[in-house]
């Protein structure tokens, strides 16, 4: 006979009616249970005075994230469907003082059906009643969380709005100089930079900030420039290639700044973590080069 849950009346009438004498046989054909349910039922009230027998002490650890806080997550994405895990993990721990997981958390979202999805954007310059104090697409995320079957909207600016550029010059200190323009750089834009930020704070090799590197950018590779810190006396002047990854450190530096840009939503008020670059962070990407060997081979010295 199969398995079928058994009420607890049930049981306690077939318990009565065999007291009172009817025959196992009797009790079993009119109720459609079985004599070995029976004698389990009696002996089940004989030791704990119920026909149920009550539950074990031996139970698993708690729920860690309750309904309240699944509700709650569900909230959070509904308004901010682009929310990272890690992000939500920080919320847990300084809202709510809960060490999880990403990976524990993924799990439990995906238990109650909040998956992970394409994000579809709907502009907000469409919708009059909807005001953004962002201009640009810098921070913009294409991942989000939305319950199954339901599309992960974000409503997102479309105007890209003004380009800025950034120009530094980075050494193992932090940047000596750095220029922003509205726009992008030509090649006489930044042959000023170096001529008017650059050089100034220079010194003869091999004393410290005495190599100027650049990448081969085509607005890099210039006469007038190389001629420029040729006759200035006061430095090296070497070329890297683009492909040579991991001796460009400002591309590096570059690719670790946007990933902590993406990272931190400039609208978003639930977590404010402030990242800061210091030198320790730019020496790091310089010992891994020259523990891959590249100064040996290019025989460069990086101050």
């Amino acid at each position: 006979m199969p398995y079928r849950p058994i009420s607890n009346d049930l049981k306690e009438c077939a318990i009565c009616l065999w007291g009172s004498g009817w025959r196992l046989e009797d009790i079993c054909d009119a109720l459609g249970v079985s004599s070995r349910s029976c004698y389990r039922w009696r002996q089940i009230l004989e030791e704990h005075g119920s026909v149920n027998r009550p539950p074990s002490p031996l139970t698993g650890h708690a729920q860690t994230v309750t309904r309240a806080l699944l509700t709650a997550m569900e909230d959070l994405f509904s308004e901010h469907p682009d929310l990272y895990l890690d992000e939500i993990c920080t919320w847990l721990a300084v809202k709510h003082d809960i060490d999880l997981s990403t990976s524990s958390l993924s799990r439990t979202l995906n238990s109650v059906g909040l998956s992970r999805k394409m994000l579809q954007k709907l502009a907000s310059e469409r919708n009059e009643l909807w005001h953004s104090d962002k201009n640009e697409r810098t921070y913009a995320r294409h991942y989000g969380h939305a319950p199954c079957g339901r599309r992960a909207q974000l409503r997102d600016v479309f105007v890209r709005g003004t380009r800025y550029s950034l120009c530094a010059a980075l050494t193992t200190e932090g940047y000596i100089a750095s220029h922003v323009i509205e726009g992008t750089y030509d090649t006489q834009q930044f042959y000023d930079f170096i001529a008017e930020e650059v050089l100034p704070q220079m010194n003869p090799f091999p004393a410290e900030h005495s190599v100027l590197i650049l990448d081969n950018c085509r607005i890099h590779r210039n006469d007038a420039l190389v001629e420029l810190v040729e006759n200035a006396g006061m430095c090296r002047f070497s070329f890297v290639c683009t492909n040579q990854y991991e001796c460009n450190i400002c591309r590096v530096h570059h690719q670790v700044s946007s990933s902590l840009f993406t990272g931190s939503h400039p609208d978003r008020r639930i977590i404010q973590l402030p990242y800061t670059f210091h030198p320790n962070l730019i020496t790091g990407f310089a010992n891994i080069v020259q523990s891959r060997r590249i100064y040996d081979a290019m025989r460069l010295k990086f101050t």
